[in-house]
């Protein structure tokens, strides 16, 4: 099965899972969260890496897609982190920062839209 890396009989339920926006497989990546939603194999923590600027004017609706992958998969809570000049990434799950509210998570709905953070070169956290 295209989703086994799931539900790998050698290891314990992942608990965090970090996604590259321009990954071809990334649609799958998706789609295997959702069938796993609800079950004990399926992640608490997803973070998505957003394309650069120089990418973004091809892709600027493809996060808030992602966002609503994420919410079909049963991920409800949400935050948009900027880097900066820190370009390897920031804190994760509970620990990362949104960039409008700060600590606190925000909806799908919130975070999809016009003006809700995401931005290029940005970091998309999502949680149960």
């Amino acid at each position: 099965s295209v989703c086994q890396w799931v539900r790998s009989p050698v290891h314990s339920p992942l608990y965090y899972l970090h996604l590259e926006l321009s990954v071809a497989g990334l649609r799958a990546t998706l789609l295997c969260l959702e069938a796993e939603s609800g079950s004990e194999w399926q992640p608490p923590f997803v973070s998505v890496q957003l394309p650069a600027a120089s990418s973004w004017a091809s892709a600027a609706a493809a996060p808030r897609g992602v966002v609503a992958r994420l919410a079909a998969a049963g991920y409800r809570r949400f935050k948009a982190s900027r880097l900066g000049g820190r370009g390897l990434g920031g804190p994760i799950g509970e620990f990362s920062s949104d960039a409008m509210t700060g600590p606190r998570w925000r909806s799908a709905q919130e975070v999809a839209a016009e003006g809700g953070g995401l931005t290029p070169g940005g970091q998309l956290h999502a949680a149960f």
